[in-house]
């Protein structure tokens, strides 16, 4: 009787385990990078910007040259945020089908010449902001090499793409334009 009571304890105790296993495809597995290398690259642009960027004797802190243009390519994006967001929801730029900015001139008509003047410069240093972006990724990741540099764009599309506000224009494939929904 102990032996069957010891059993049945067992496969009760045996079914009520269950093991959970992951599979992460490559797709996942960039983004977890990239990610990683975002919140370091995030962590050190705070450093820059307190009074923790600075060493007891005032100098400041040493960062190799890749990781210093990363956080000031992202110092750039945070303080352009709020007009590329206006130029967004005005519809006048959208996110184009490469993962980067675009002025959409259809839209744009009749805008005014000062507006279509910041549109312009937006669009430029956001995109070679992005571009900083991306390739400091690559450098900055161990697993990573410069091949990899069109994975790592249309993952970083994708993940804006996510993260965008609906109503913003995105460019499909094909190059059609649409607004997010």
């Amino acid at each position: 009787m102990r032996s069957l009571t010891i059993m049945l304890t067992a496969i009760l105790l045996g079914s009520c385990v269950t093991a959970k296993v992951d599979v992460f495809d490559r797709k996942t597995a960039l983004e977890n990078q990239m990610l990683g290398t975002f919140d370091q690259l995030s962590k050190d642009m705070q450093l820059v910007a307190s009074v923790r960027g600075t060493d007891a004797e005032k100098k400041q802190i040493h960062m190799s040259e890749t990781r210093r243009r990363a956080v000031a390519a992202m110092q750039s994006r945070e303080f352009n945020r709020d007009d590329i967001d206006d130029l967004e929801a005005k519809g006048i730029i959208g996110e184009n089908n490469r993962g980067f900015l675009s002025i959409l001139e259809e839209n744009a008509q009749g805008t005014d010449q000062k507006t279509m003047a910041l549109a312009k410069r937006l669009v430029k240093e956001e995109n070679r902001d992005r571009q900083v972006i991306l390739e400091s990724v690559v450098t900055l990741s161990e697993n990573l090499t410069k091949a990899d540099l069109p994975d790592v764009r249309r993952t970083y599309h994708q993940m804006i793409l996510e993260n965008l506000k609906p109503g913003v224009y995105v460019q499909d494939d094909d190059g059609k334009w649409m607004k997010k929904q």
